[in-house]
């Protein structure tokens, strides 16, 4: 959206251009029938509760489940597990990108720590970051598909491990 506030028609073009896309995908790769449901666990965001975006989210072959307020913590699978993965990637990523900036500047200083110290100045625009923020992302999530234990274990951890195990 121009505000980039999510809202019952950005979720509906999401669910259209993205999610059931992905869906129909994961379906002919694993030799399932399109009329194989998928599972949404969805928090109880008023945009993603309007009539409209669950009609078209059960024309579209989704199952959707609603974390009660406040339980995001404790019932959704990707929170329990997979966010931490994804946020120590990516800190693990920016600090390896930091610490070049760090090794940049002692190298330029080598006589004067102070003054290396002092001349550490990461180039933080947008132009520059994000980028690099986009491949991190990339690799991070290339490390998670190398660990659906990873996911599996969240499904556990939420009480719904059958959900990431059957069809």
């Amino acid at each position: 959206t121009a505000s980039h506030w999510s809202n019952s028609d950005s979720v509906e073009r999401y669910v259209g251009k993205i999610l059931t896309p992905w869906k129909e995908k994961q379906c002919e790769l694993l030799d399932l029938p399109p009329s194989q449901k998928g599972l949404l666990i969805f928090d109880v965001f008023a945009a993603h509760r309007t009539p409209q975006v669950l009609e078209l989210l059960e024309k579209c072959g989704w199952k959707v489940q609603f974390v009660p307020g406040n339980c995001t913590g404790e019932l959704q699978p990707l929170d329990l597990t997979v966010n931490a993965v994804l946020k120590g990637s990516l800190t693990h990523h920016f600090t390896q990108w930091y610490a070049g900036c760090v090794e940049a500047a002692m190298k330029e200083h080598q006589d004067d720590m102070a003054a290396a110290v002092n001349s550490v100045k990461p180039d933080l625009r947008l132009s520059v970051m994000k980028p690099l923020h986009a491949q991190w992302v990339m690799n991070a999530f290339a490390d998670i598909k190398l660990r659906p234990d990873v996911v599996v274990k969240g499904f556990e951890k939420a009480g719904i491990q059958e959900a990431a195990t059957t069809t």
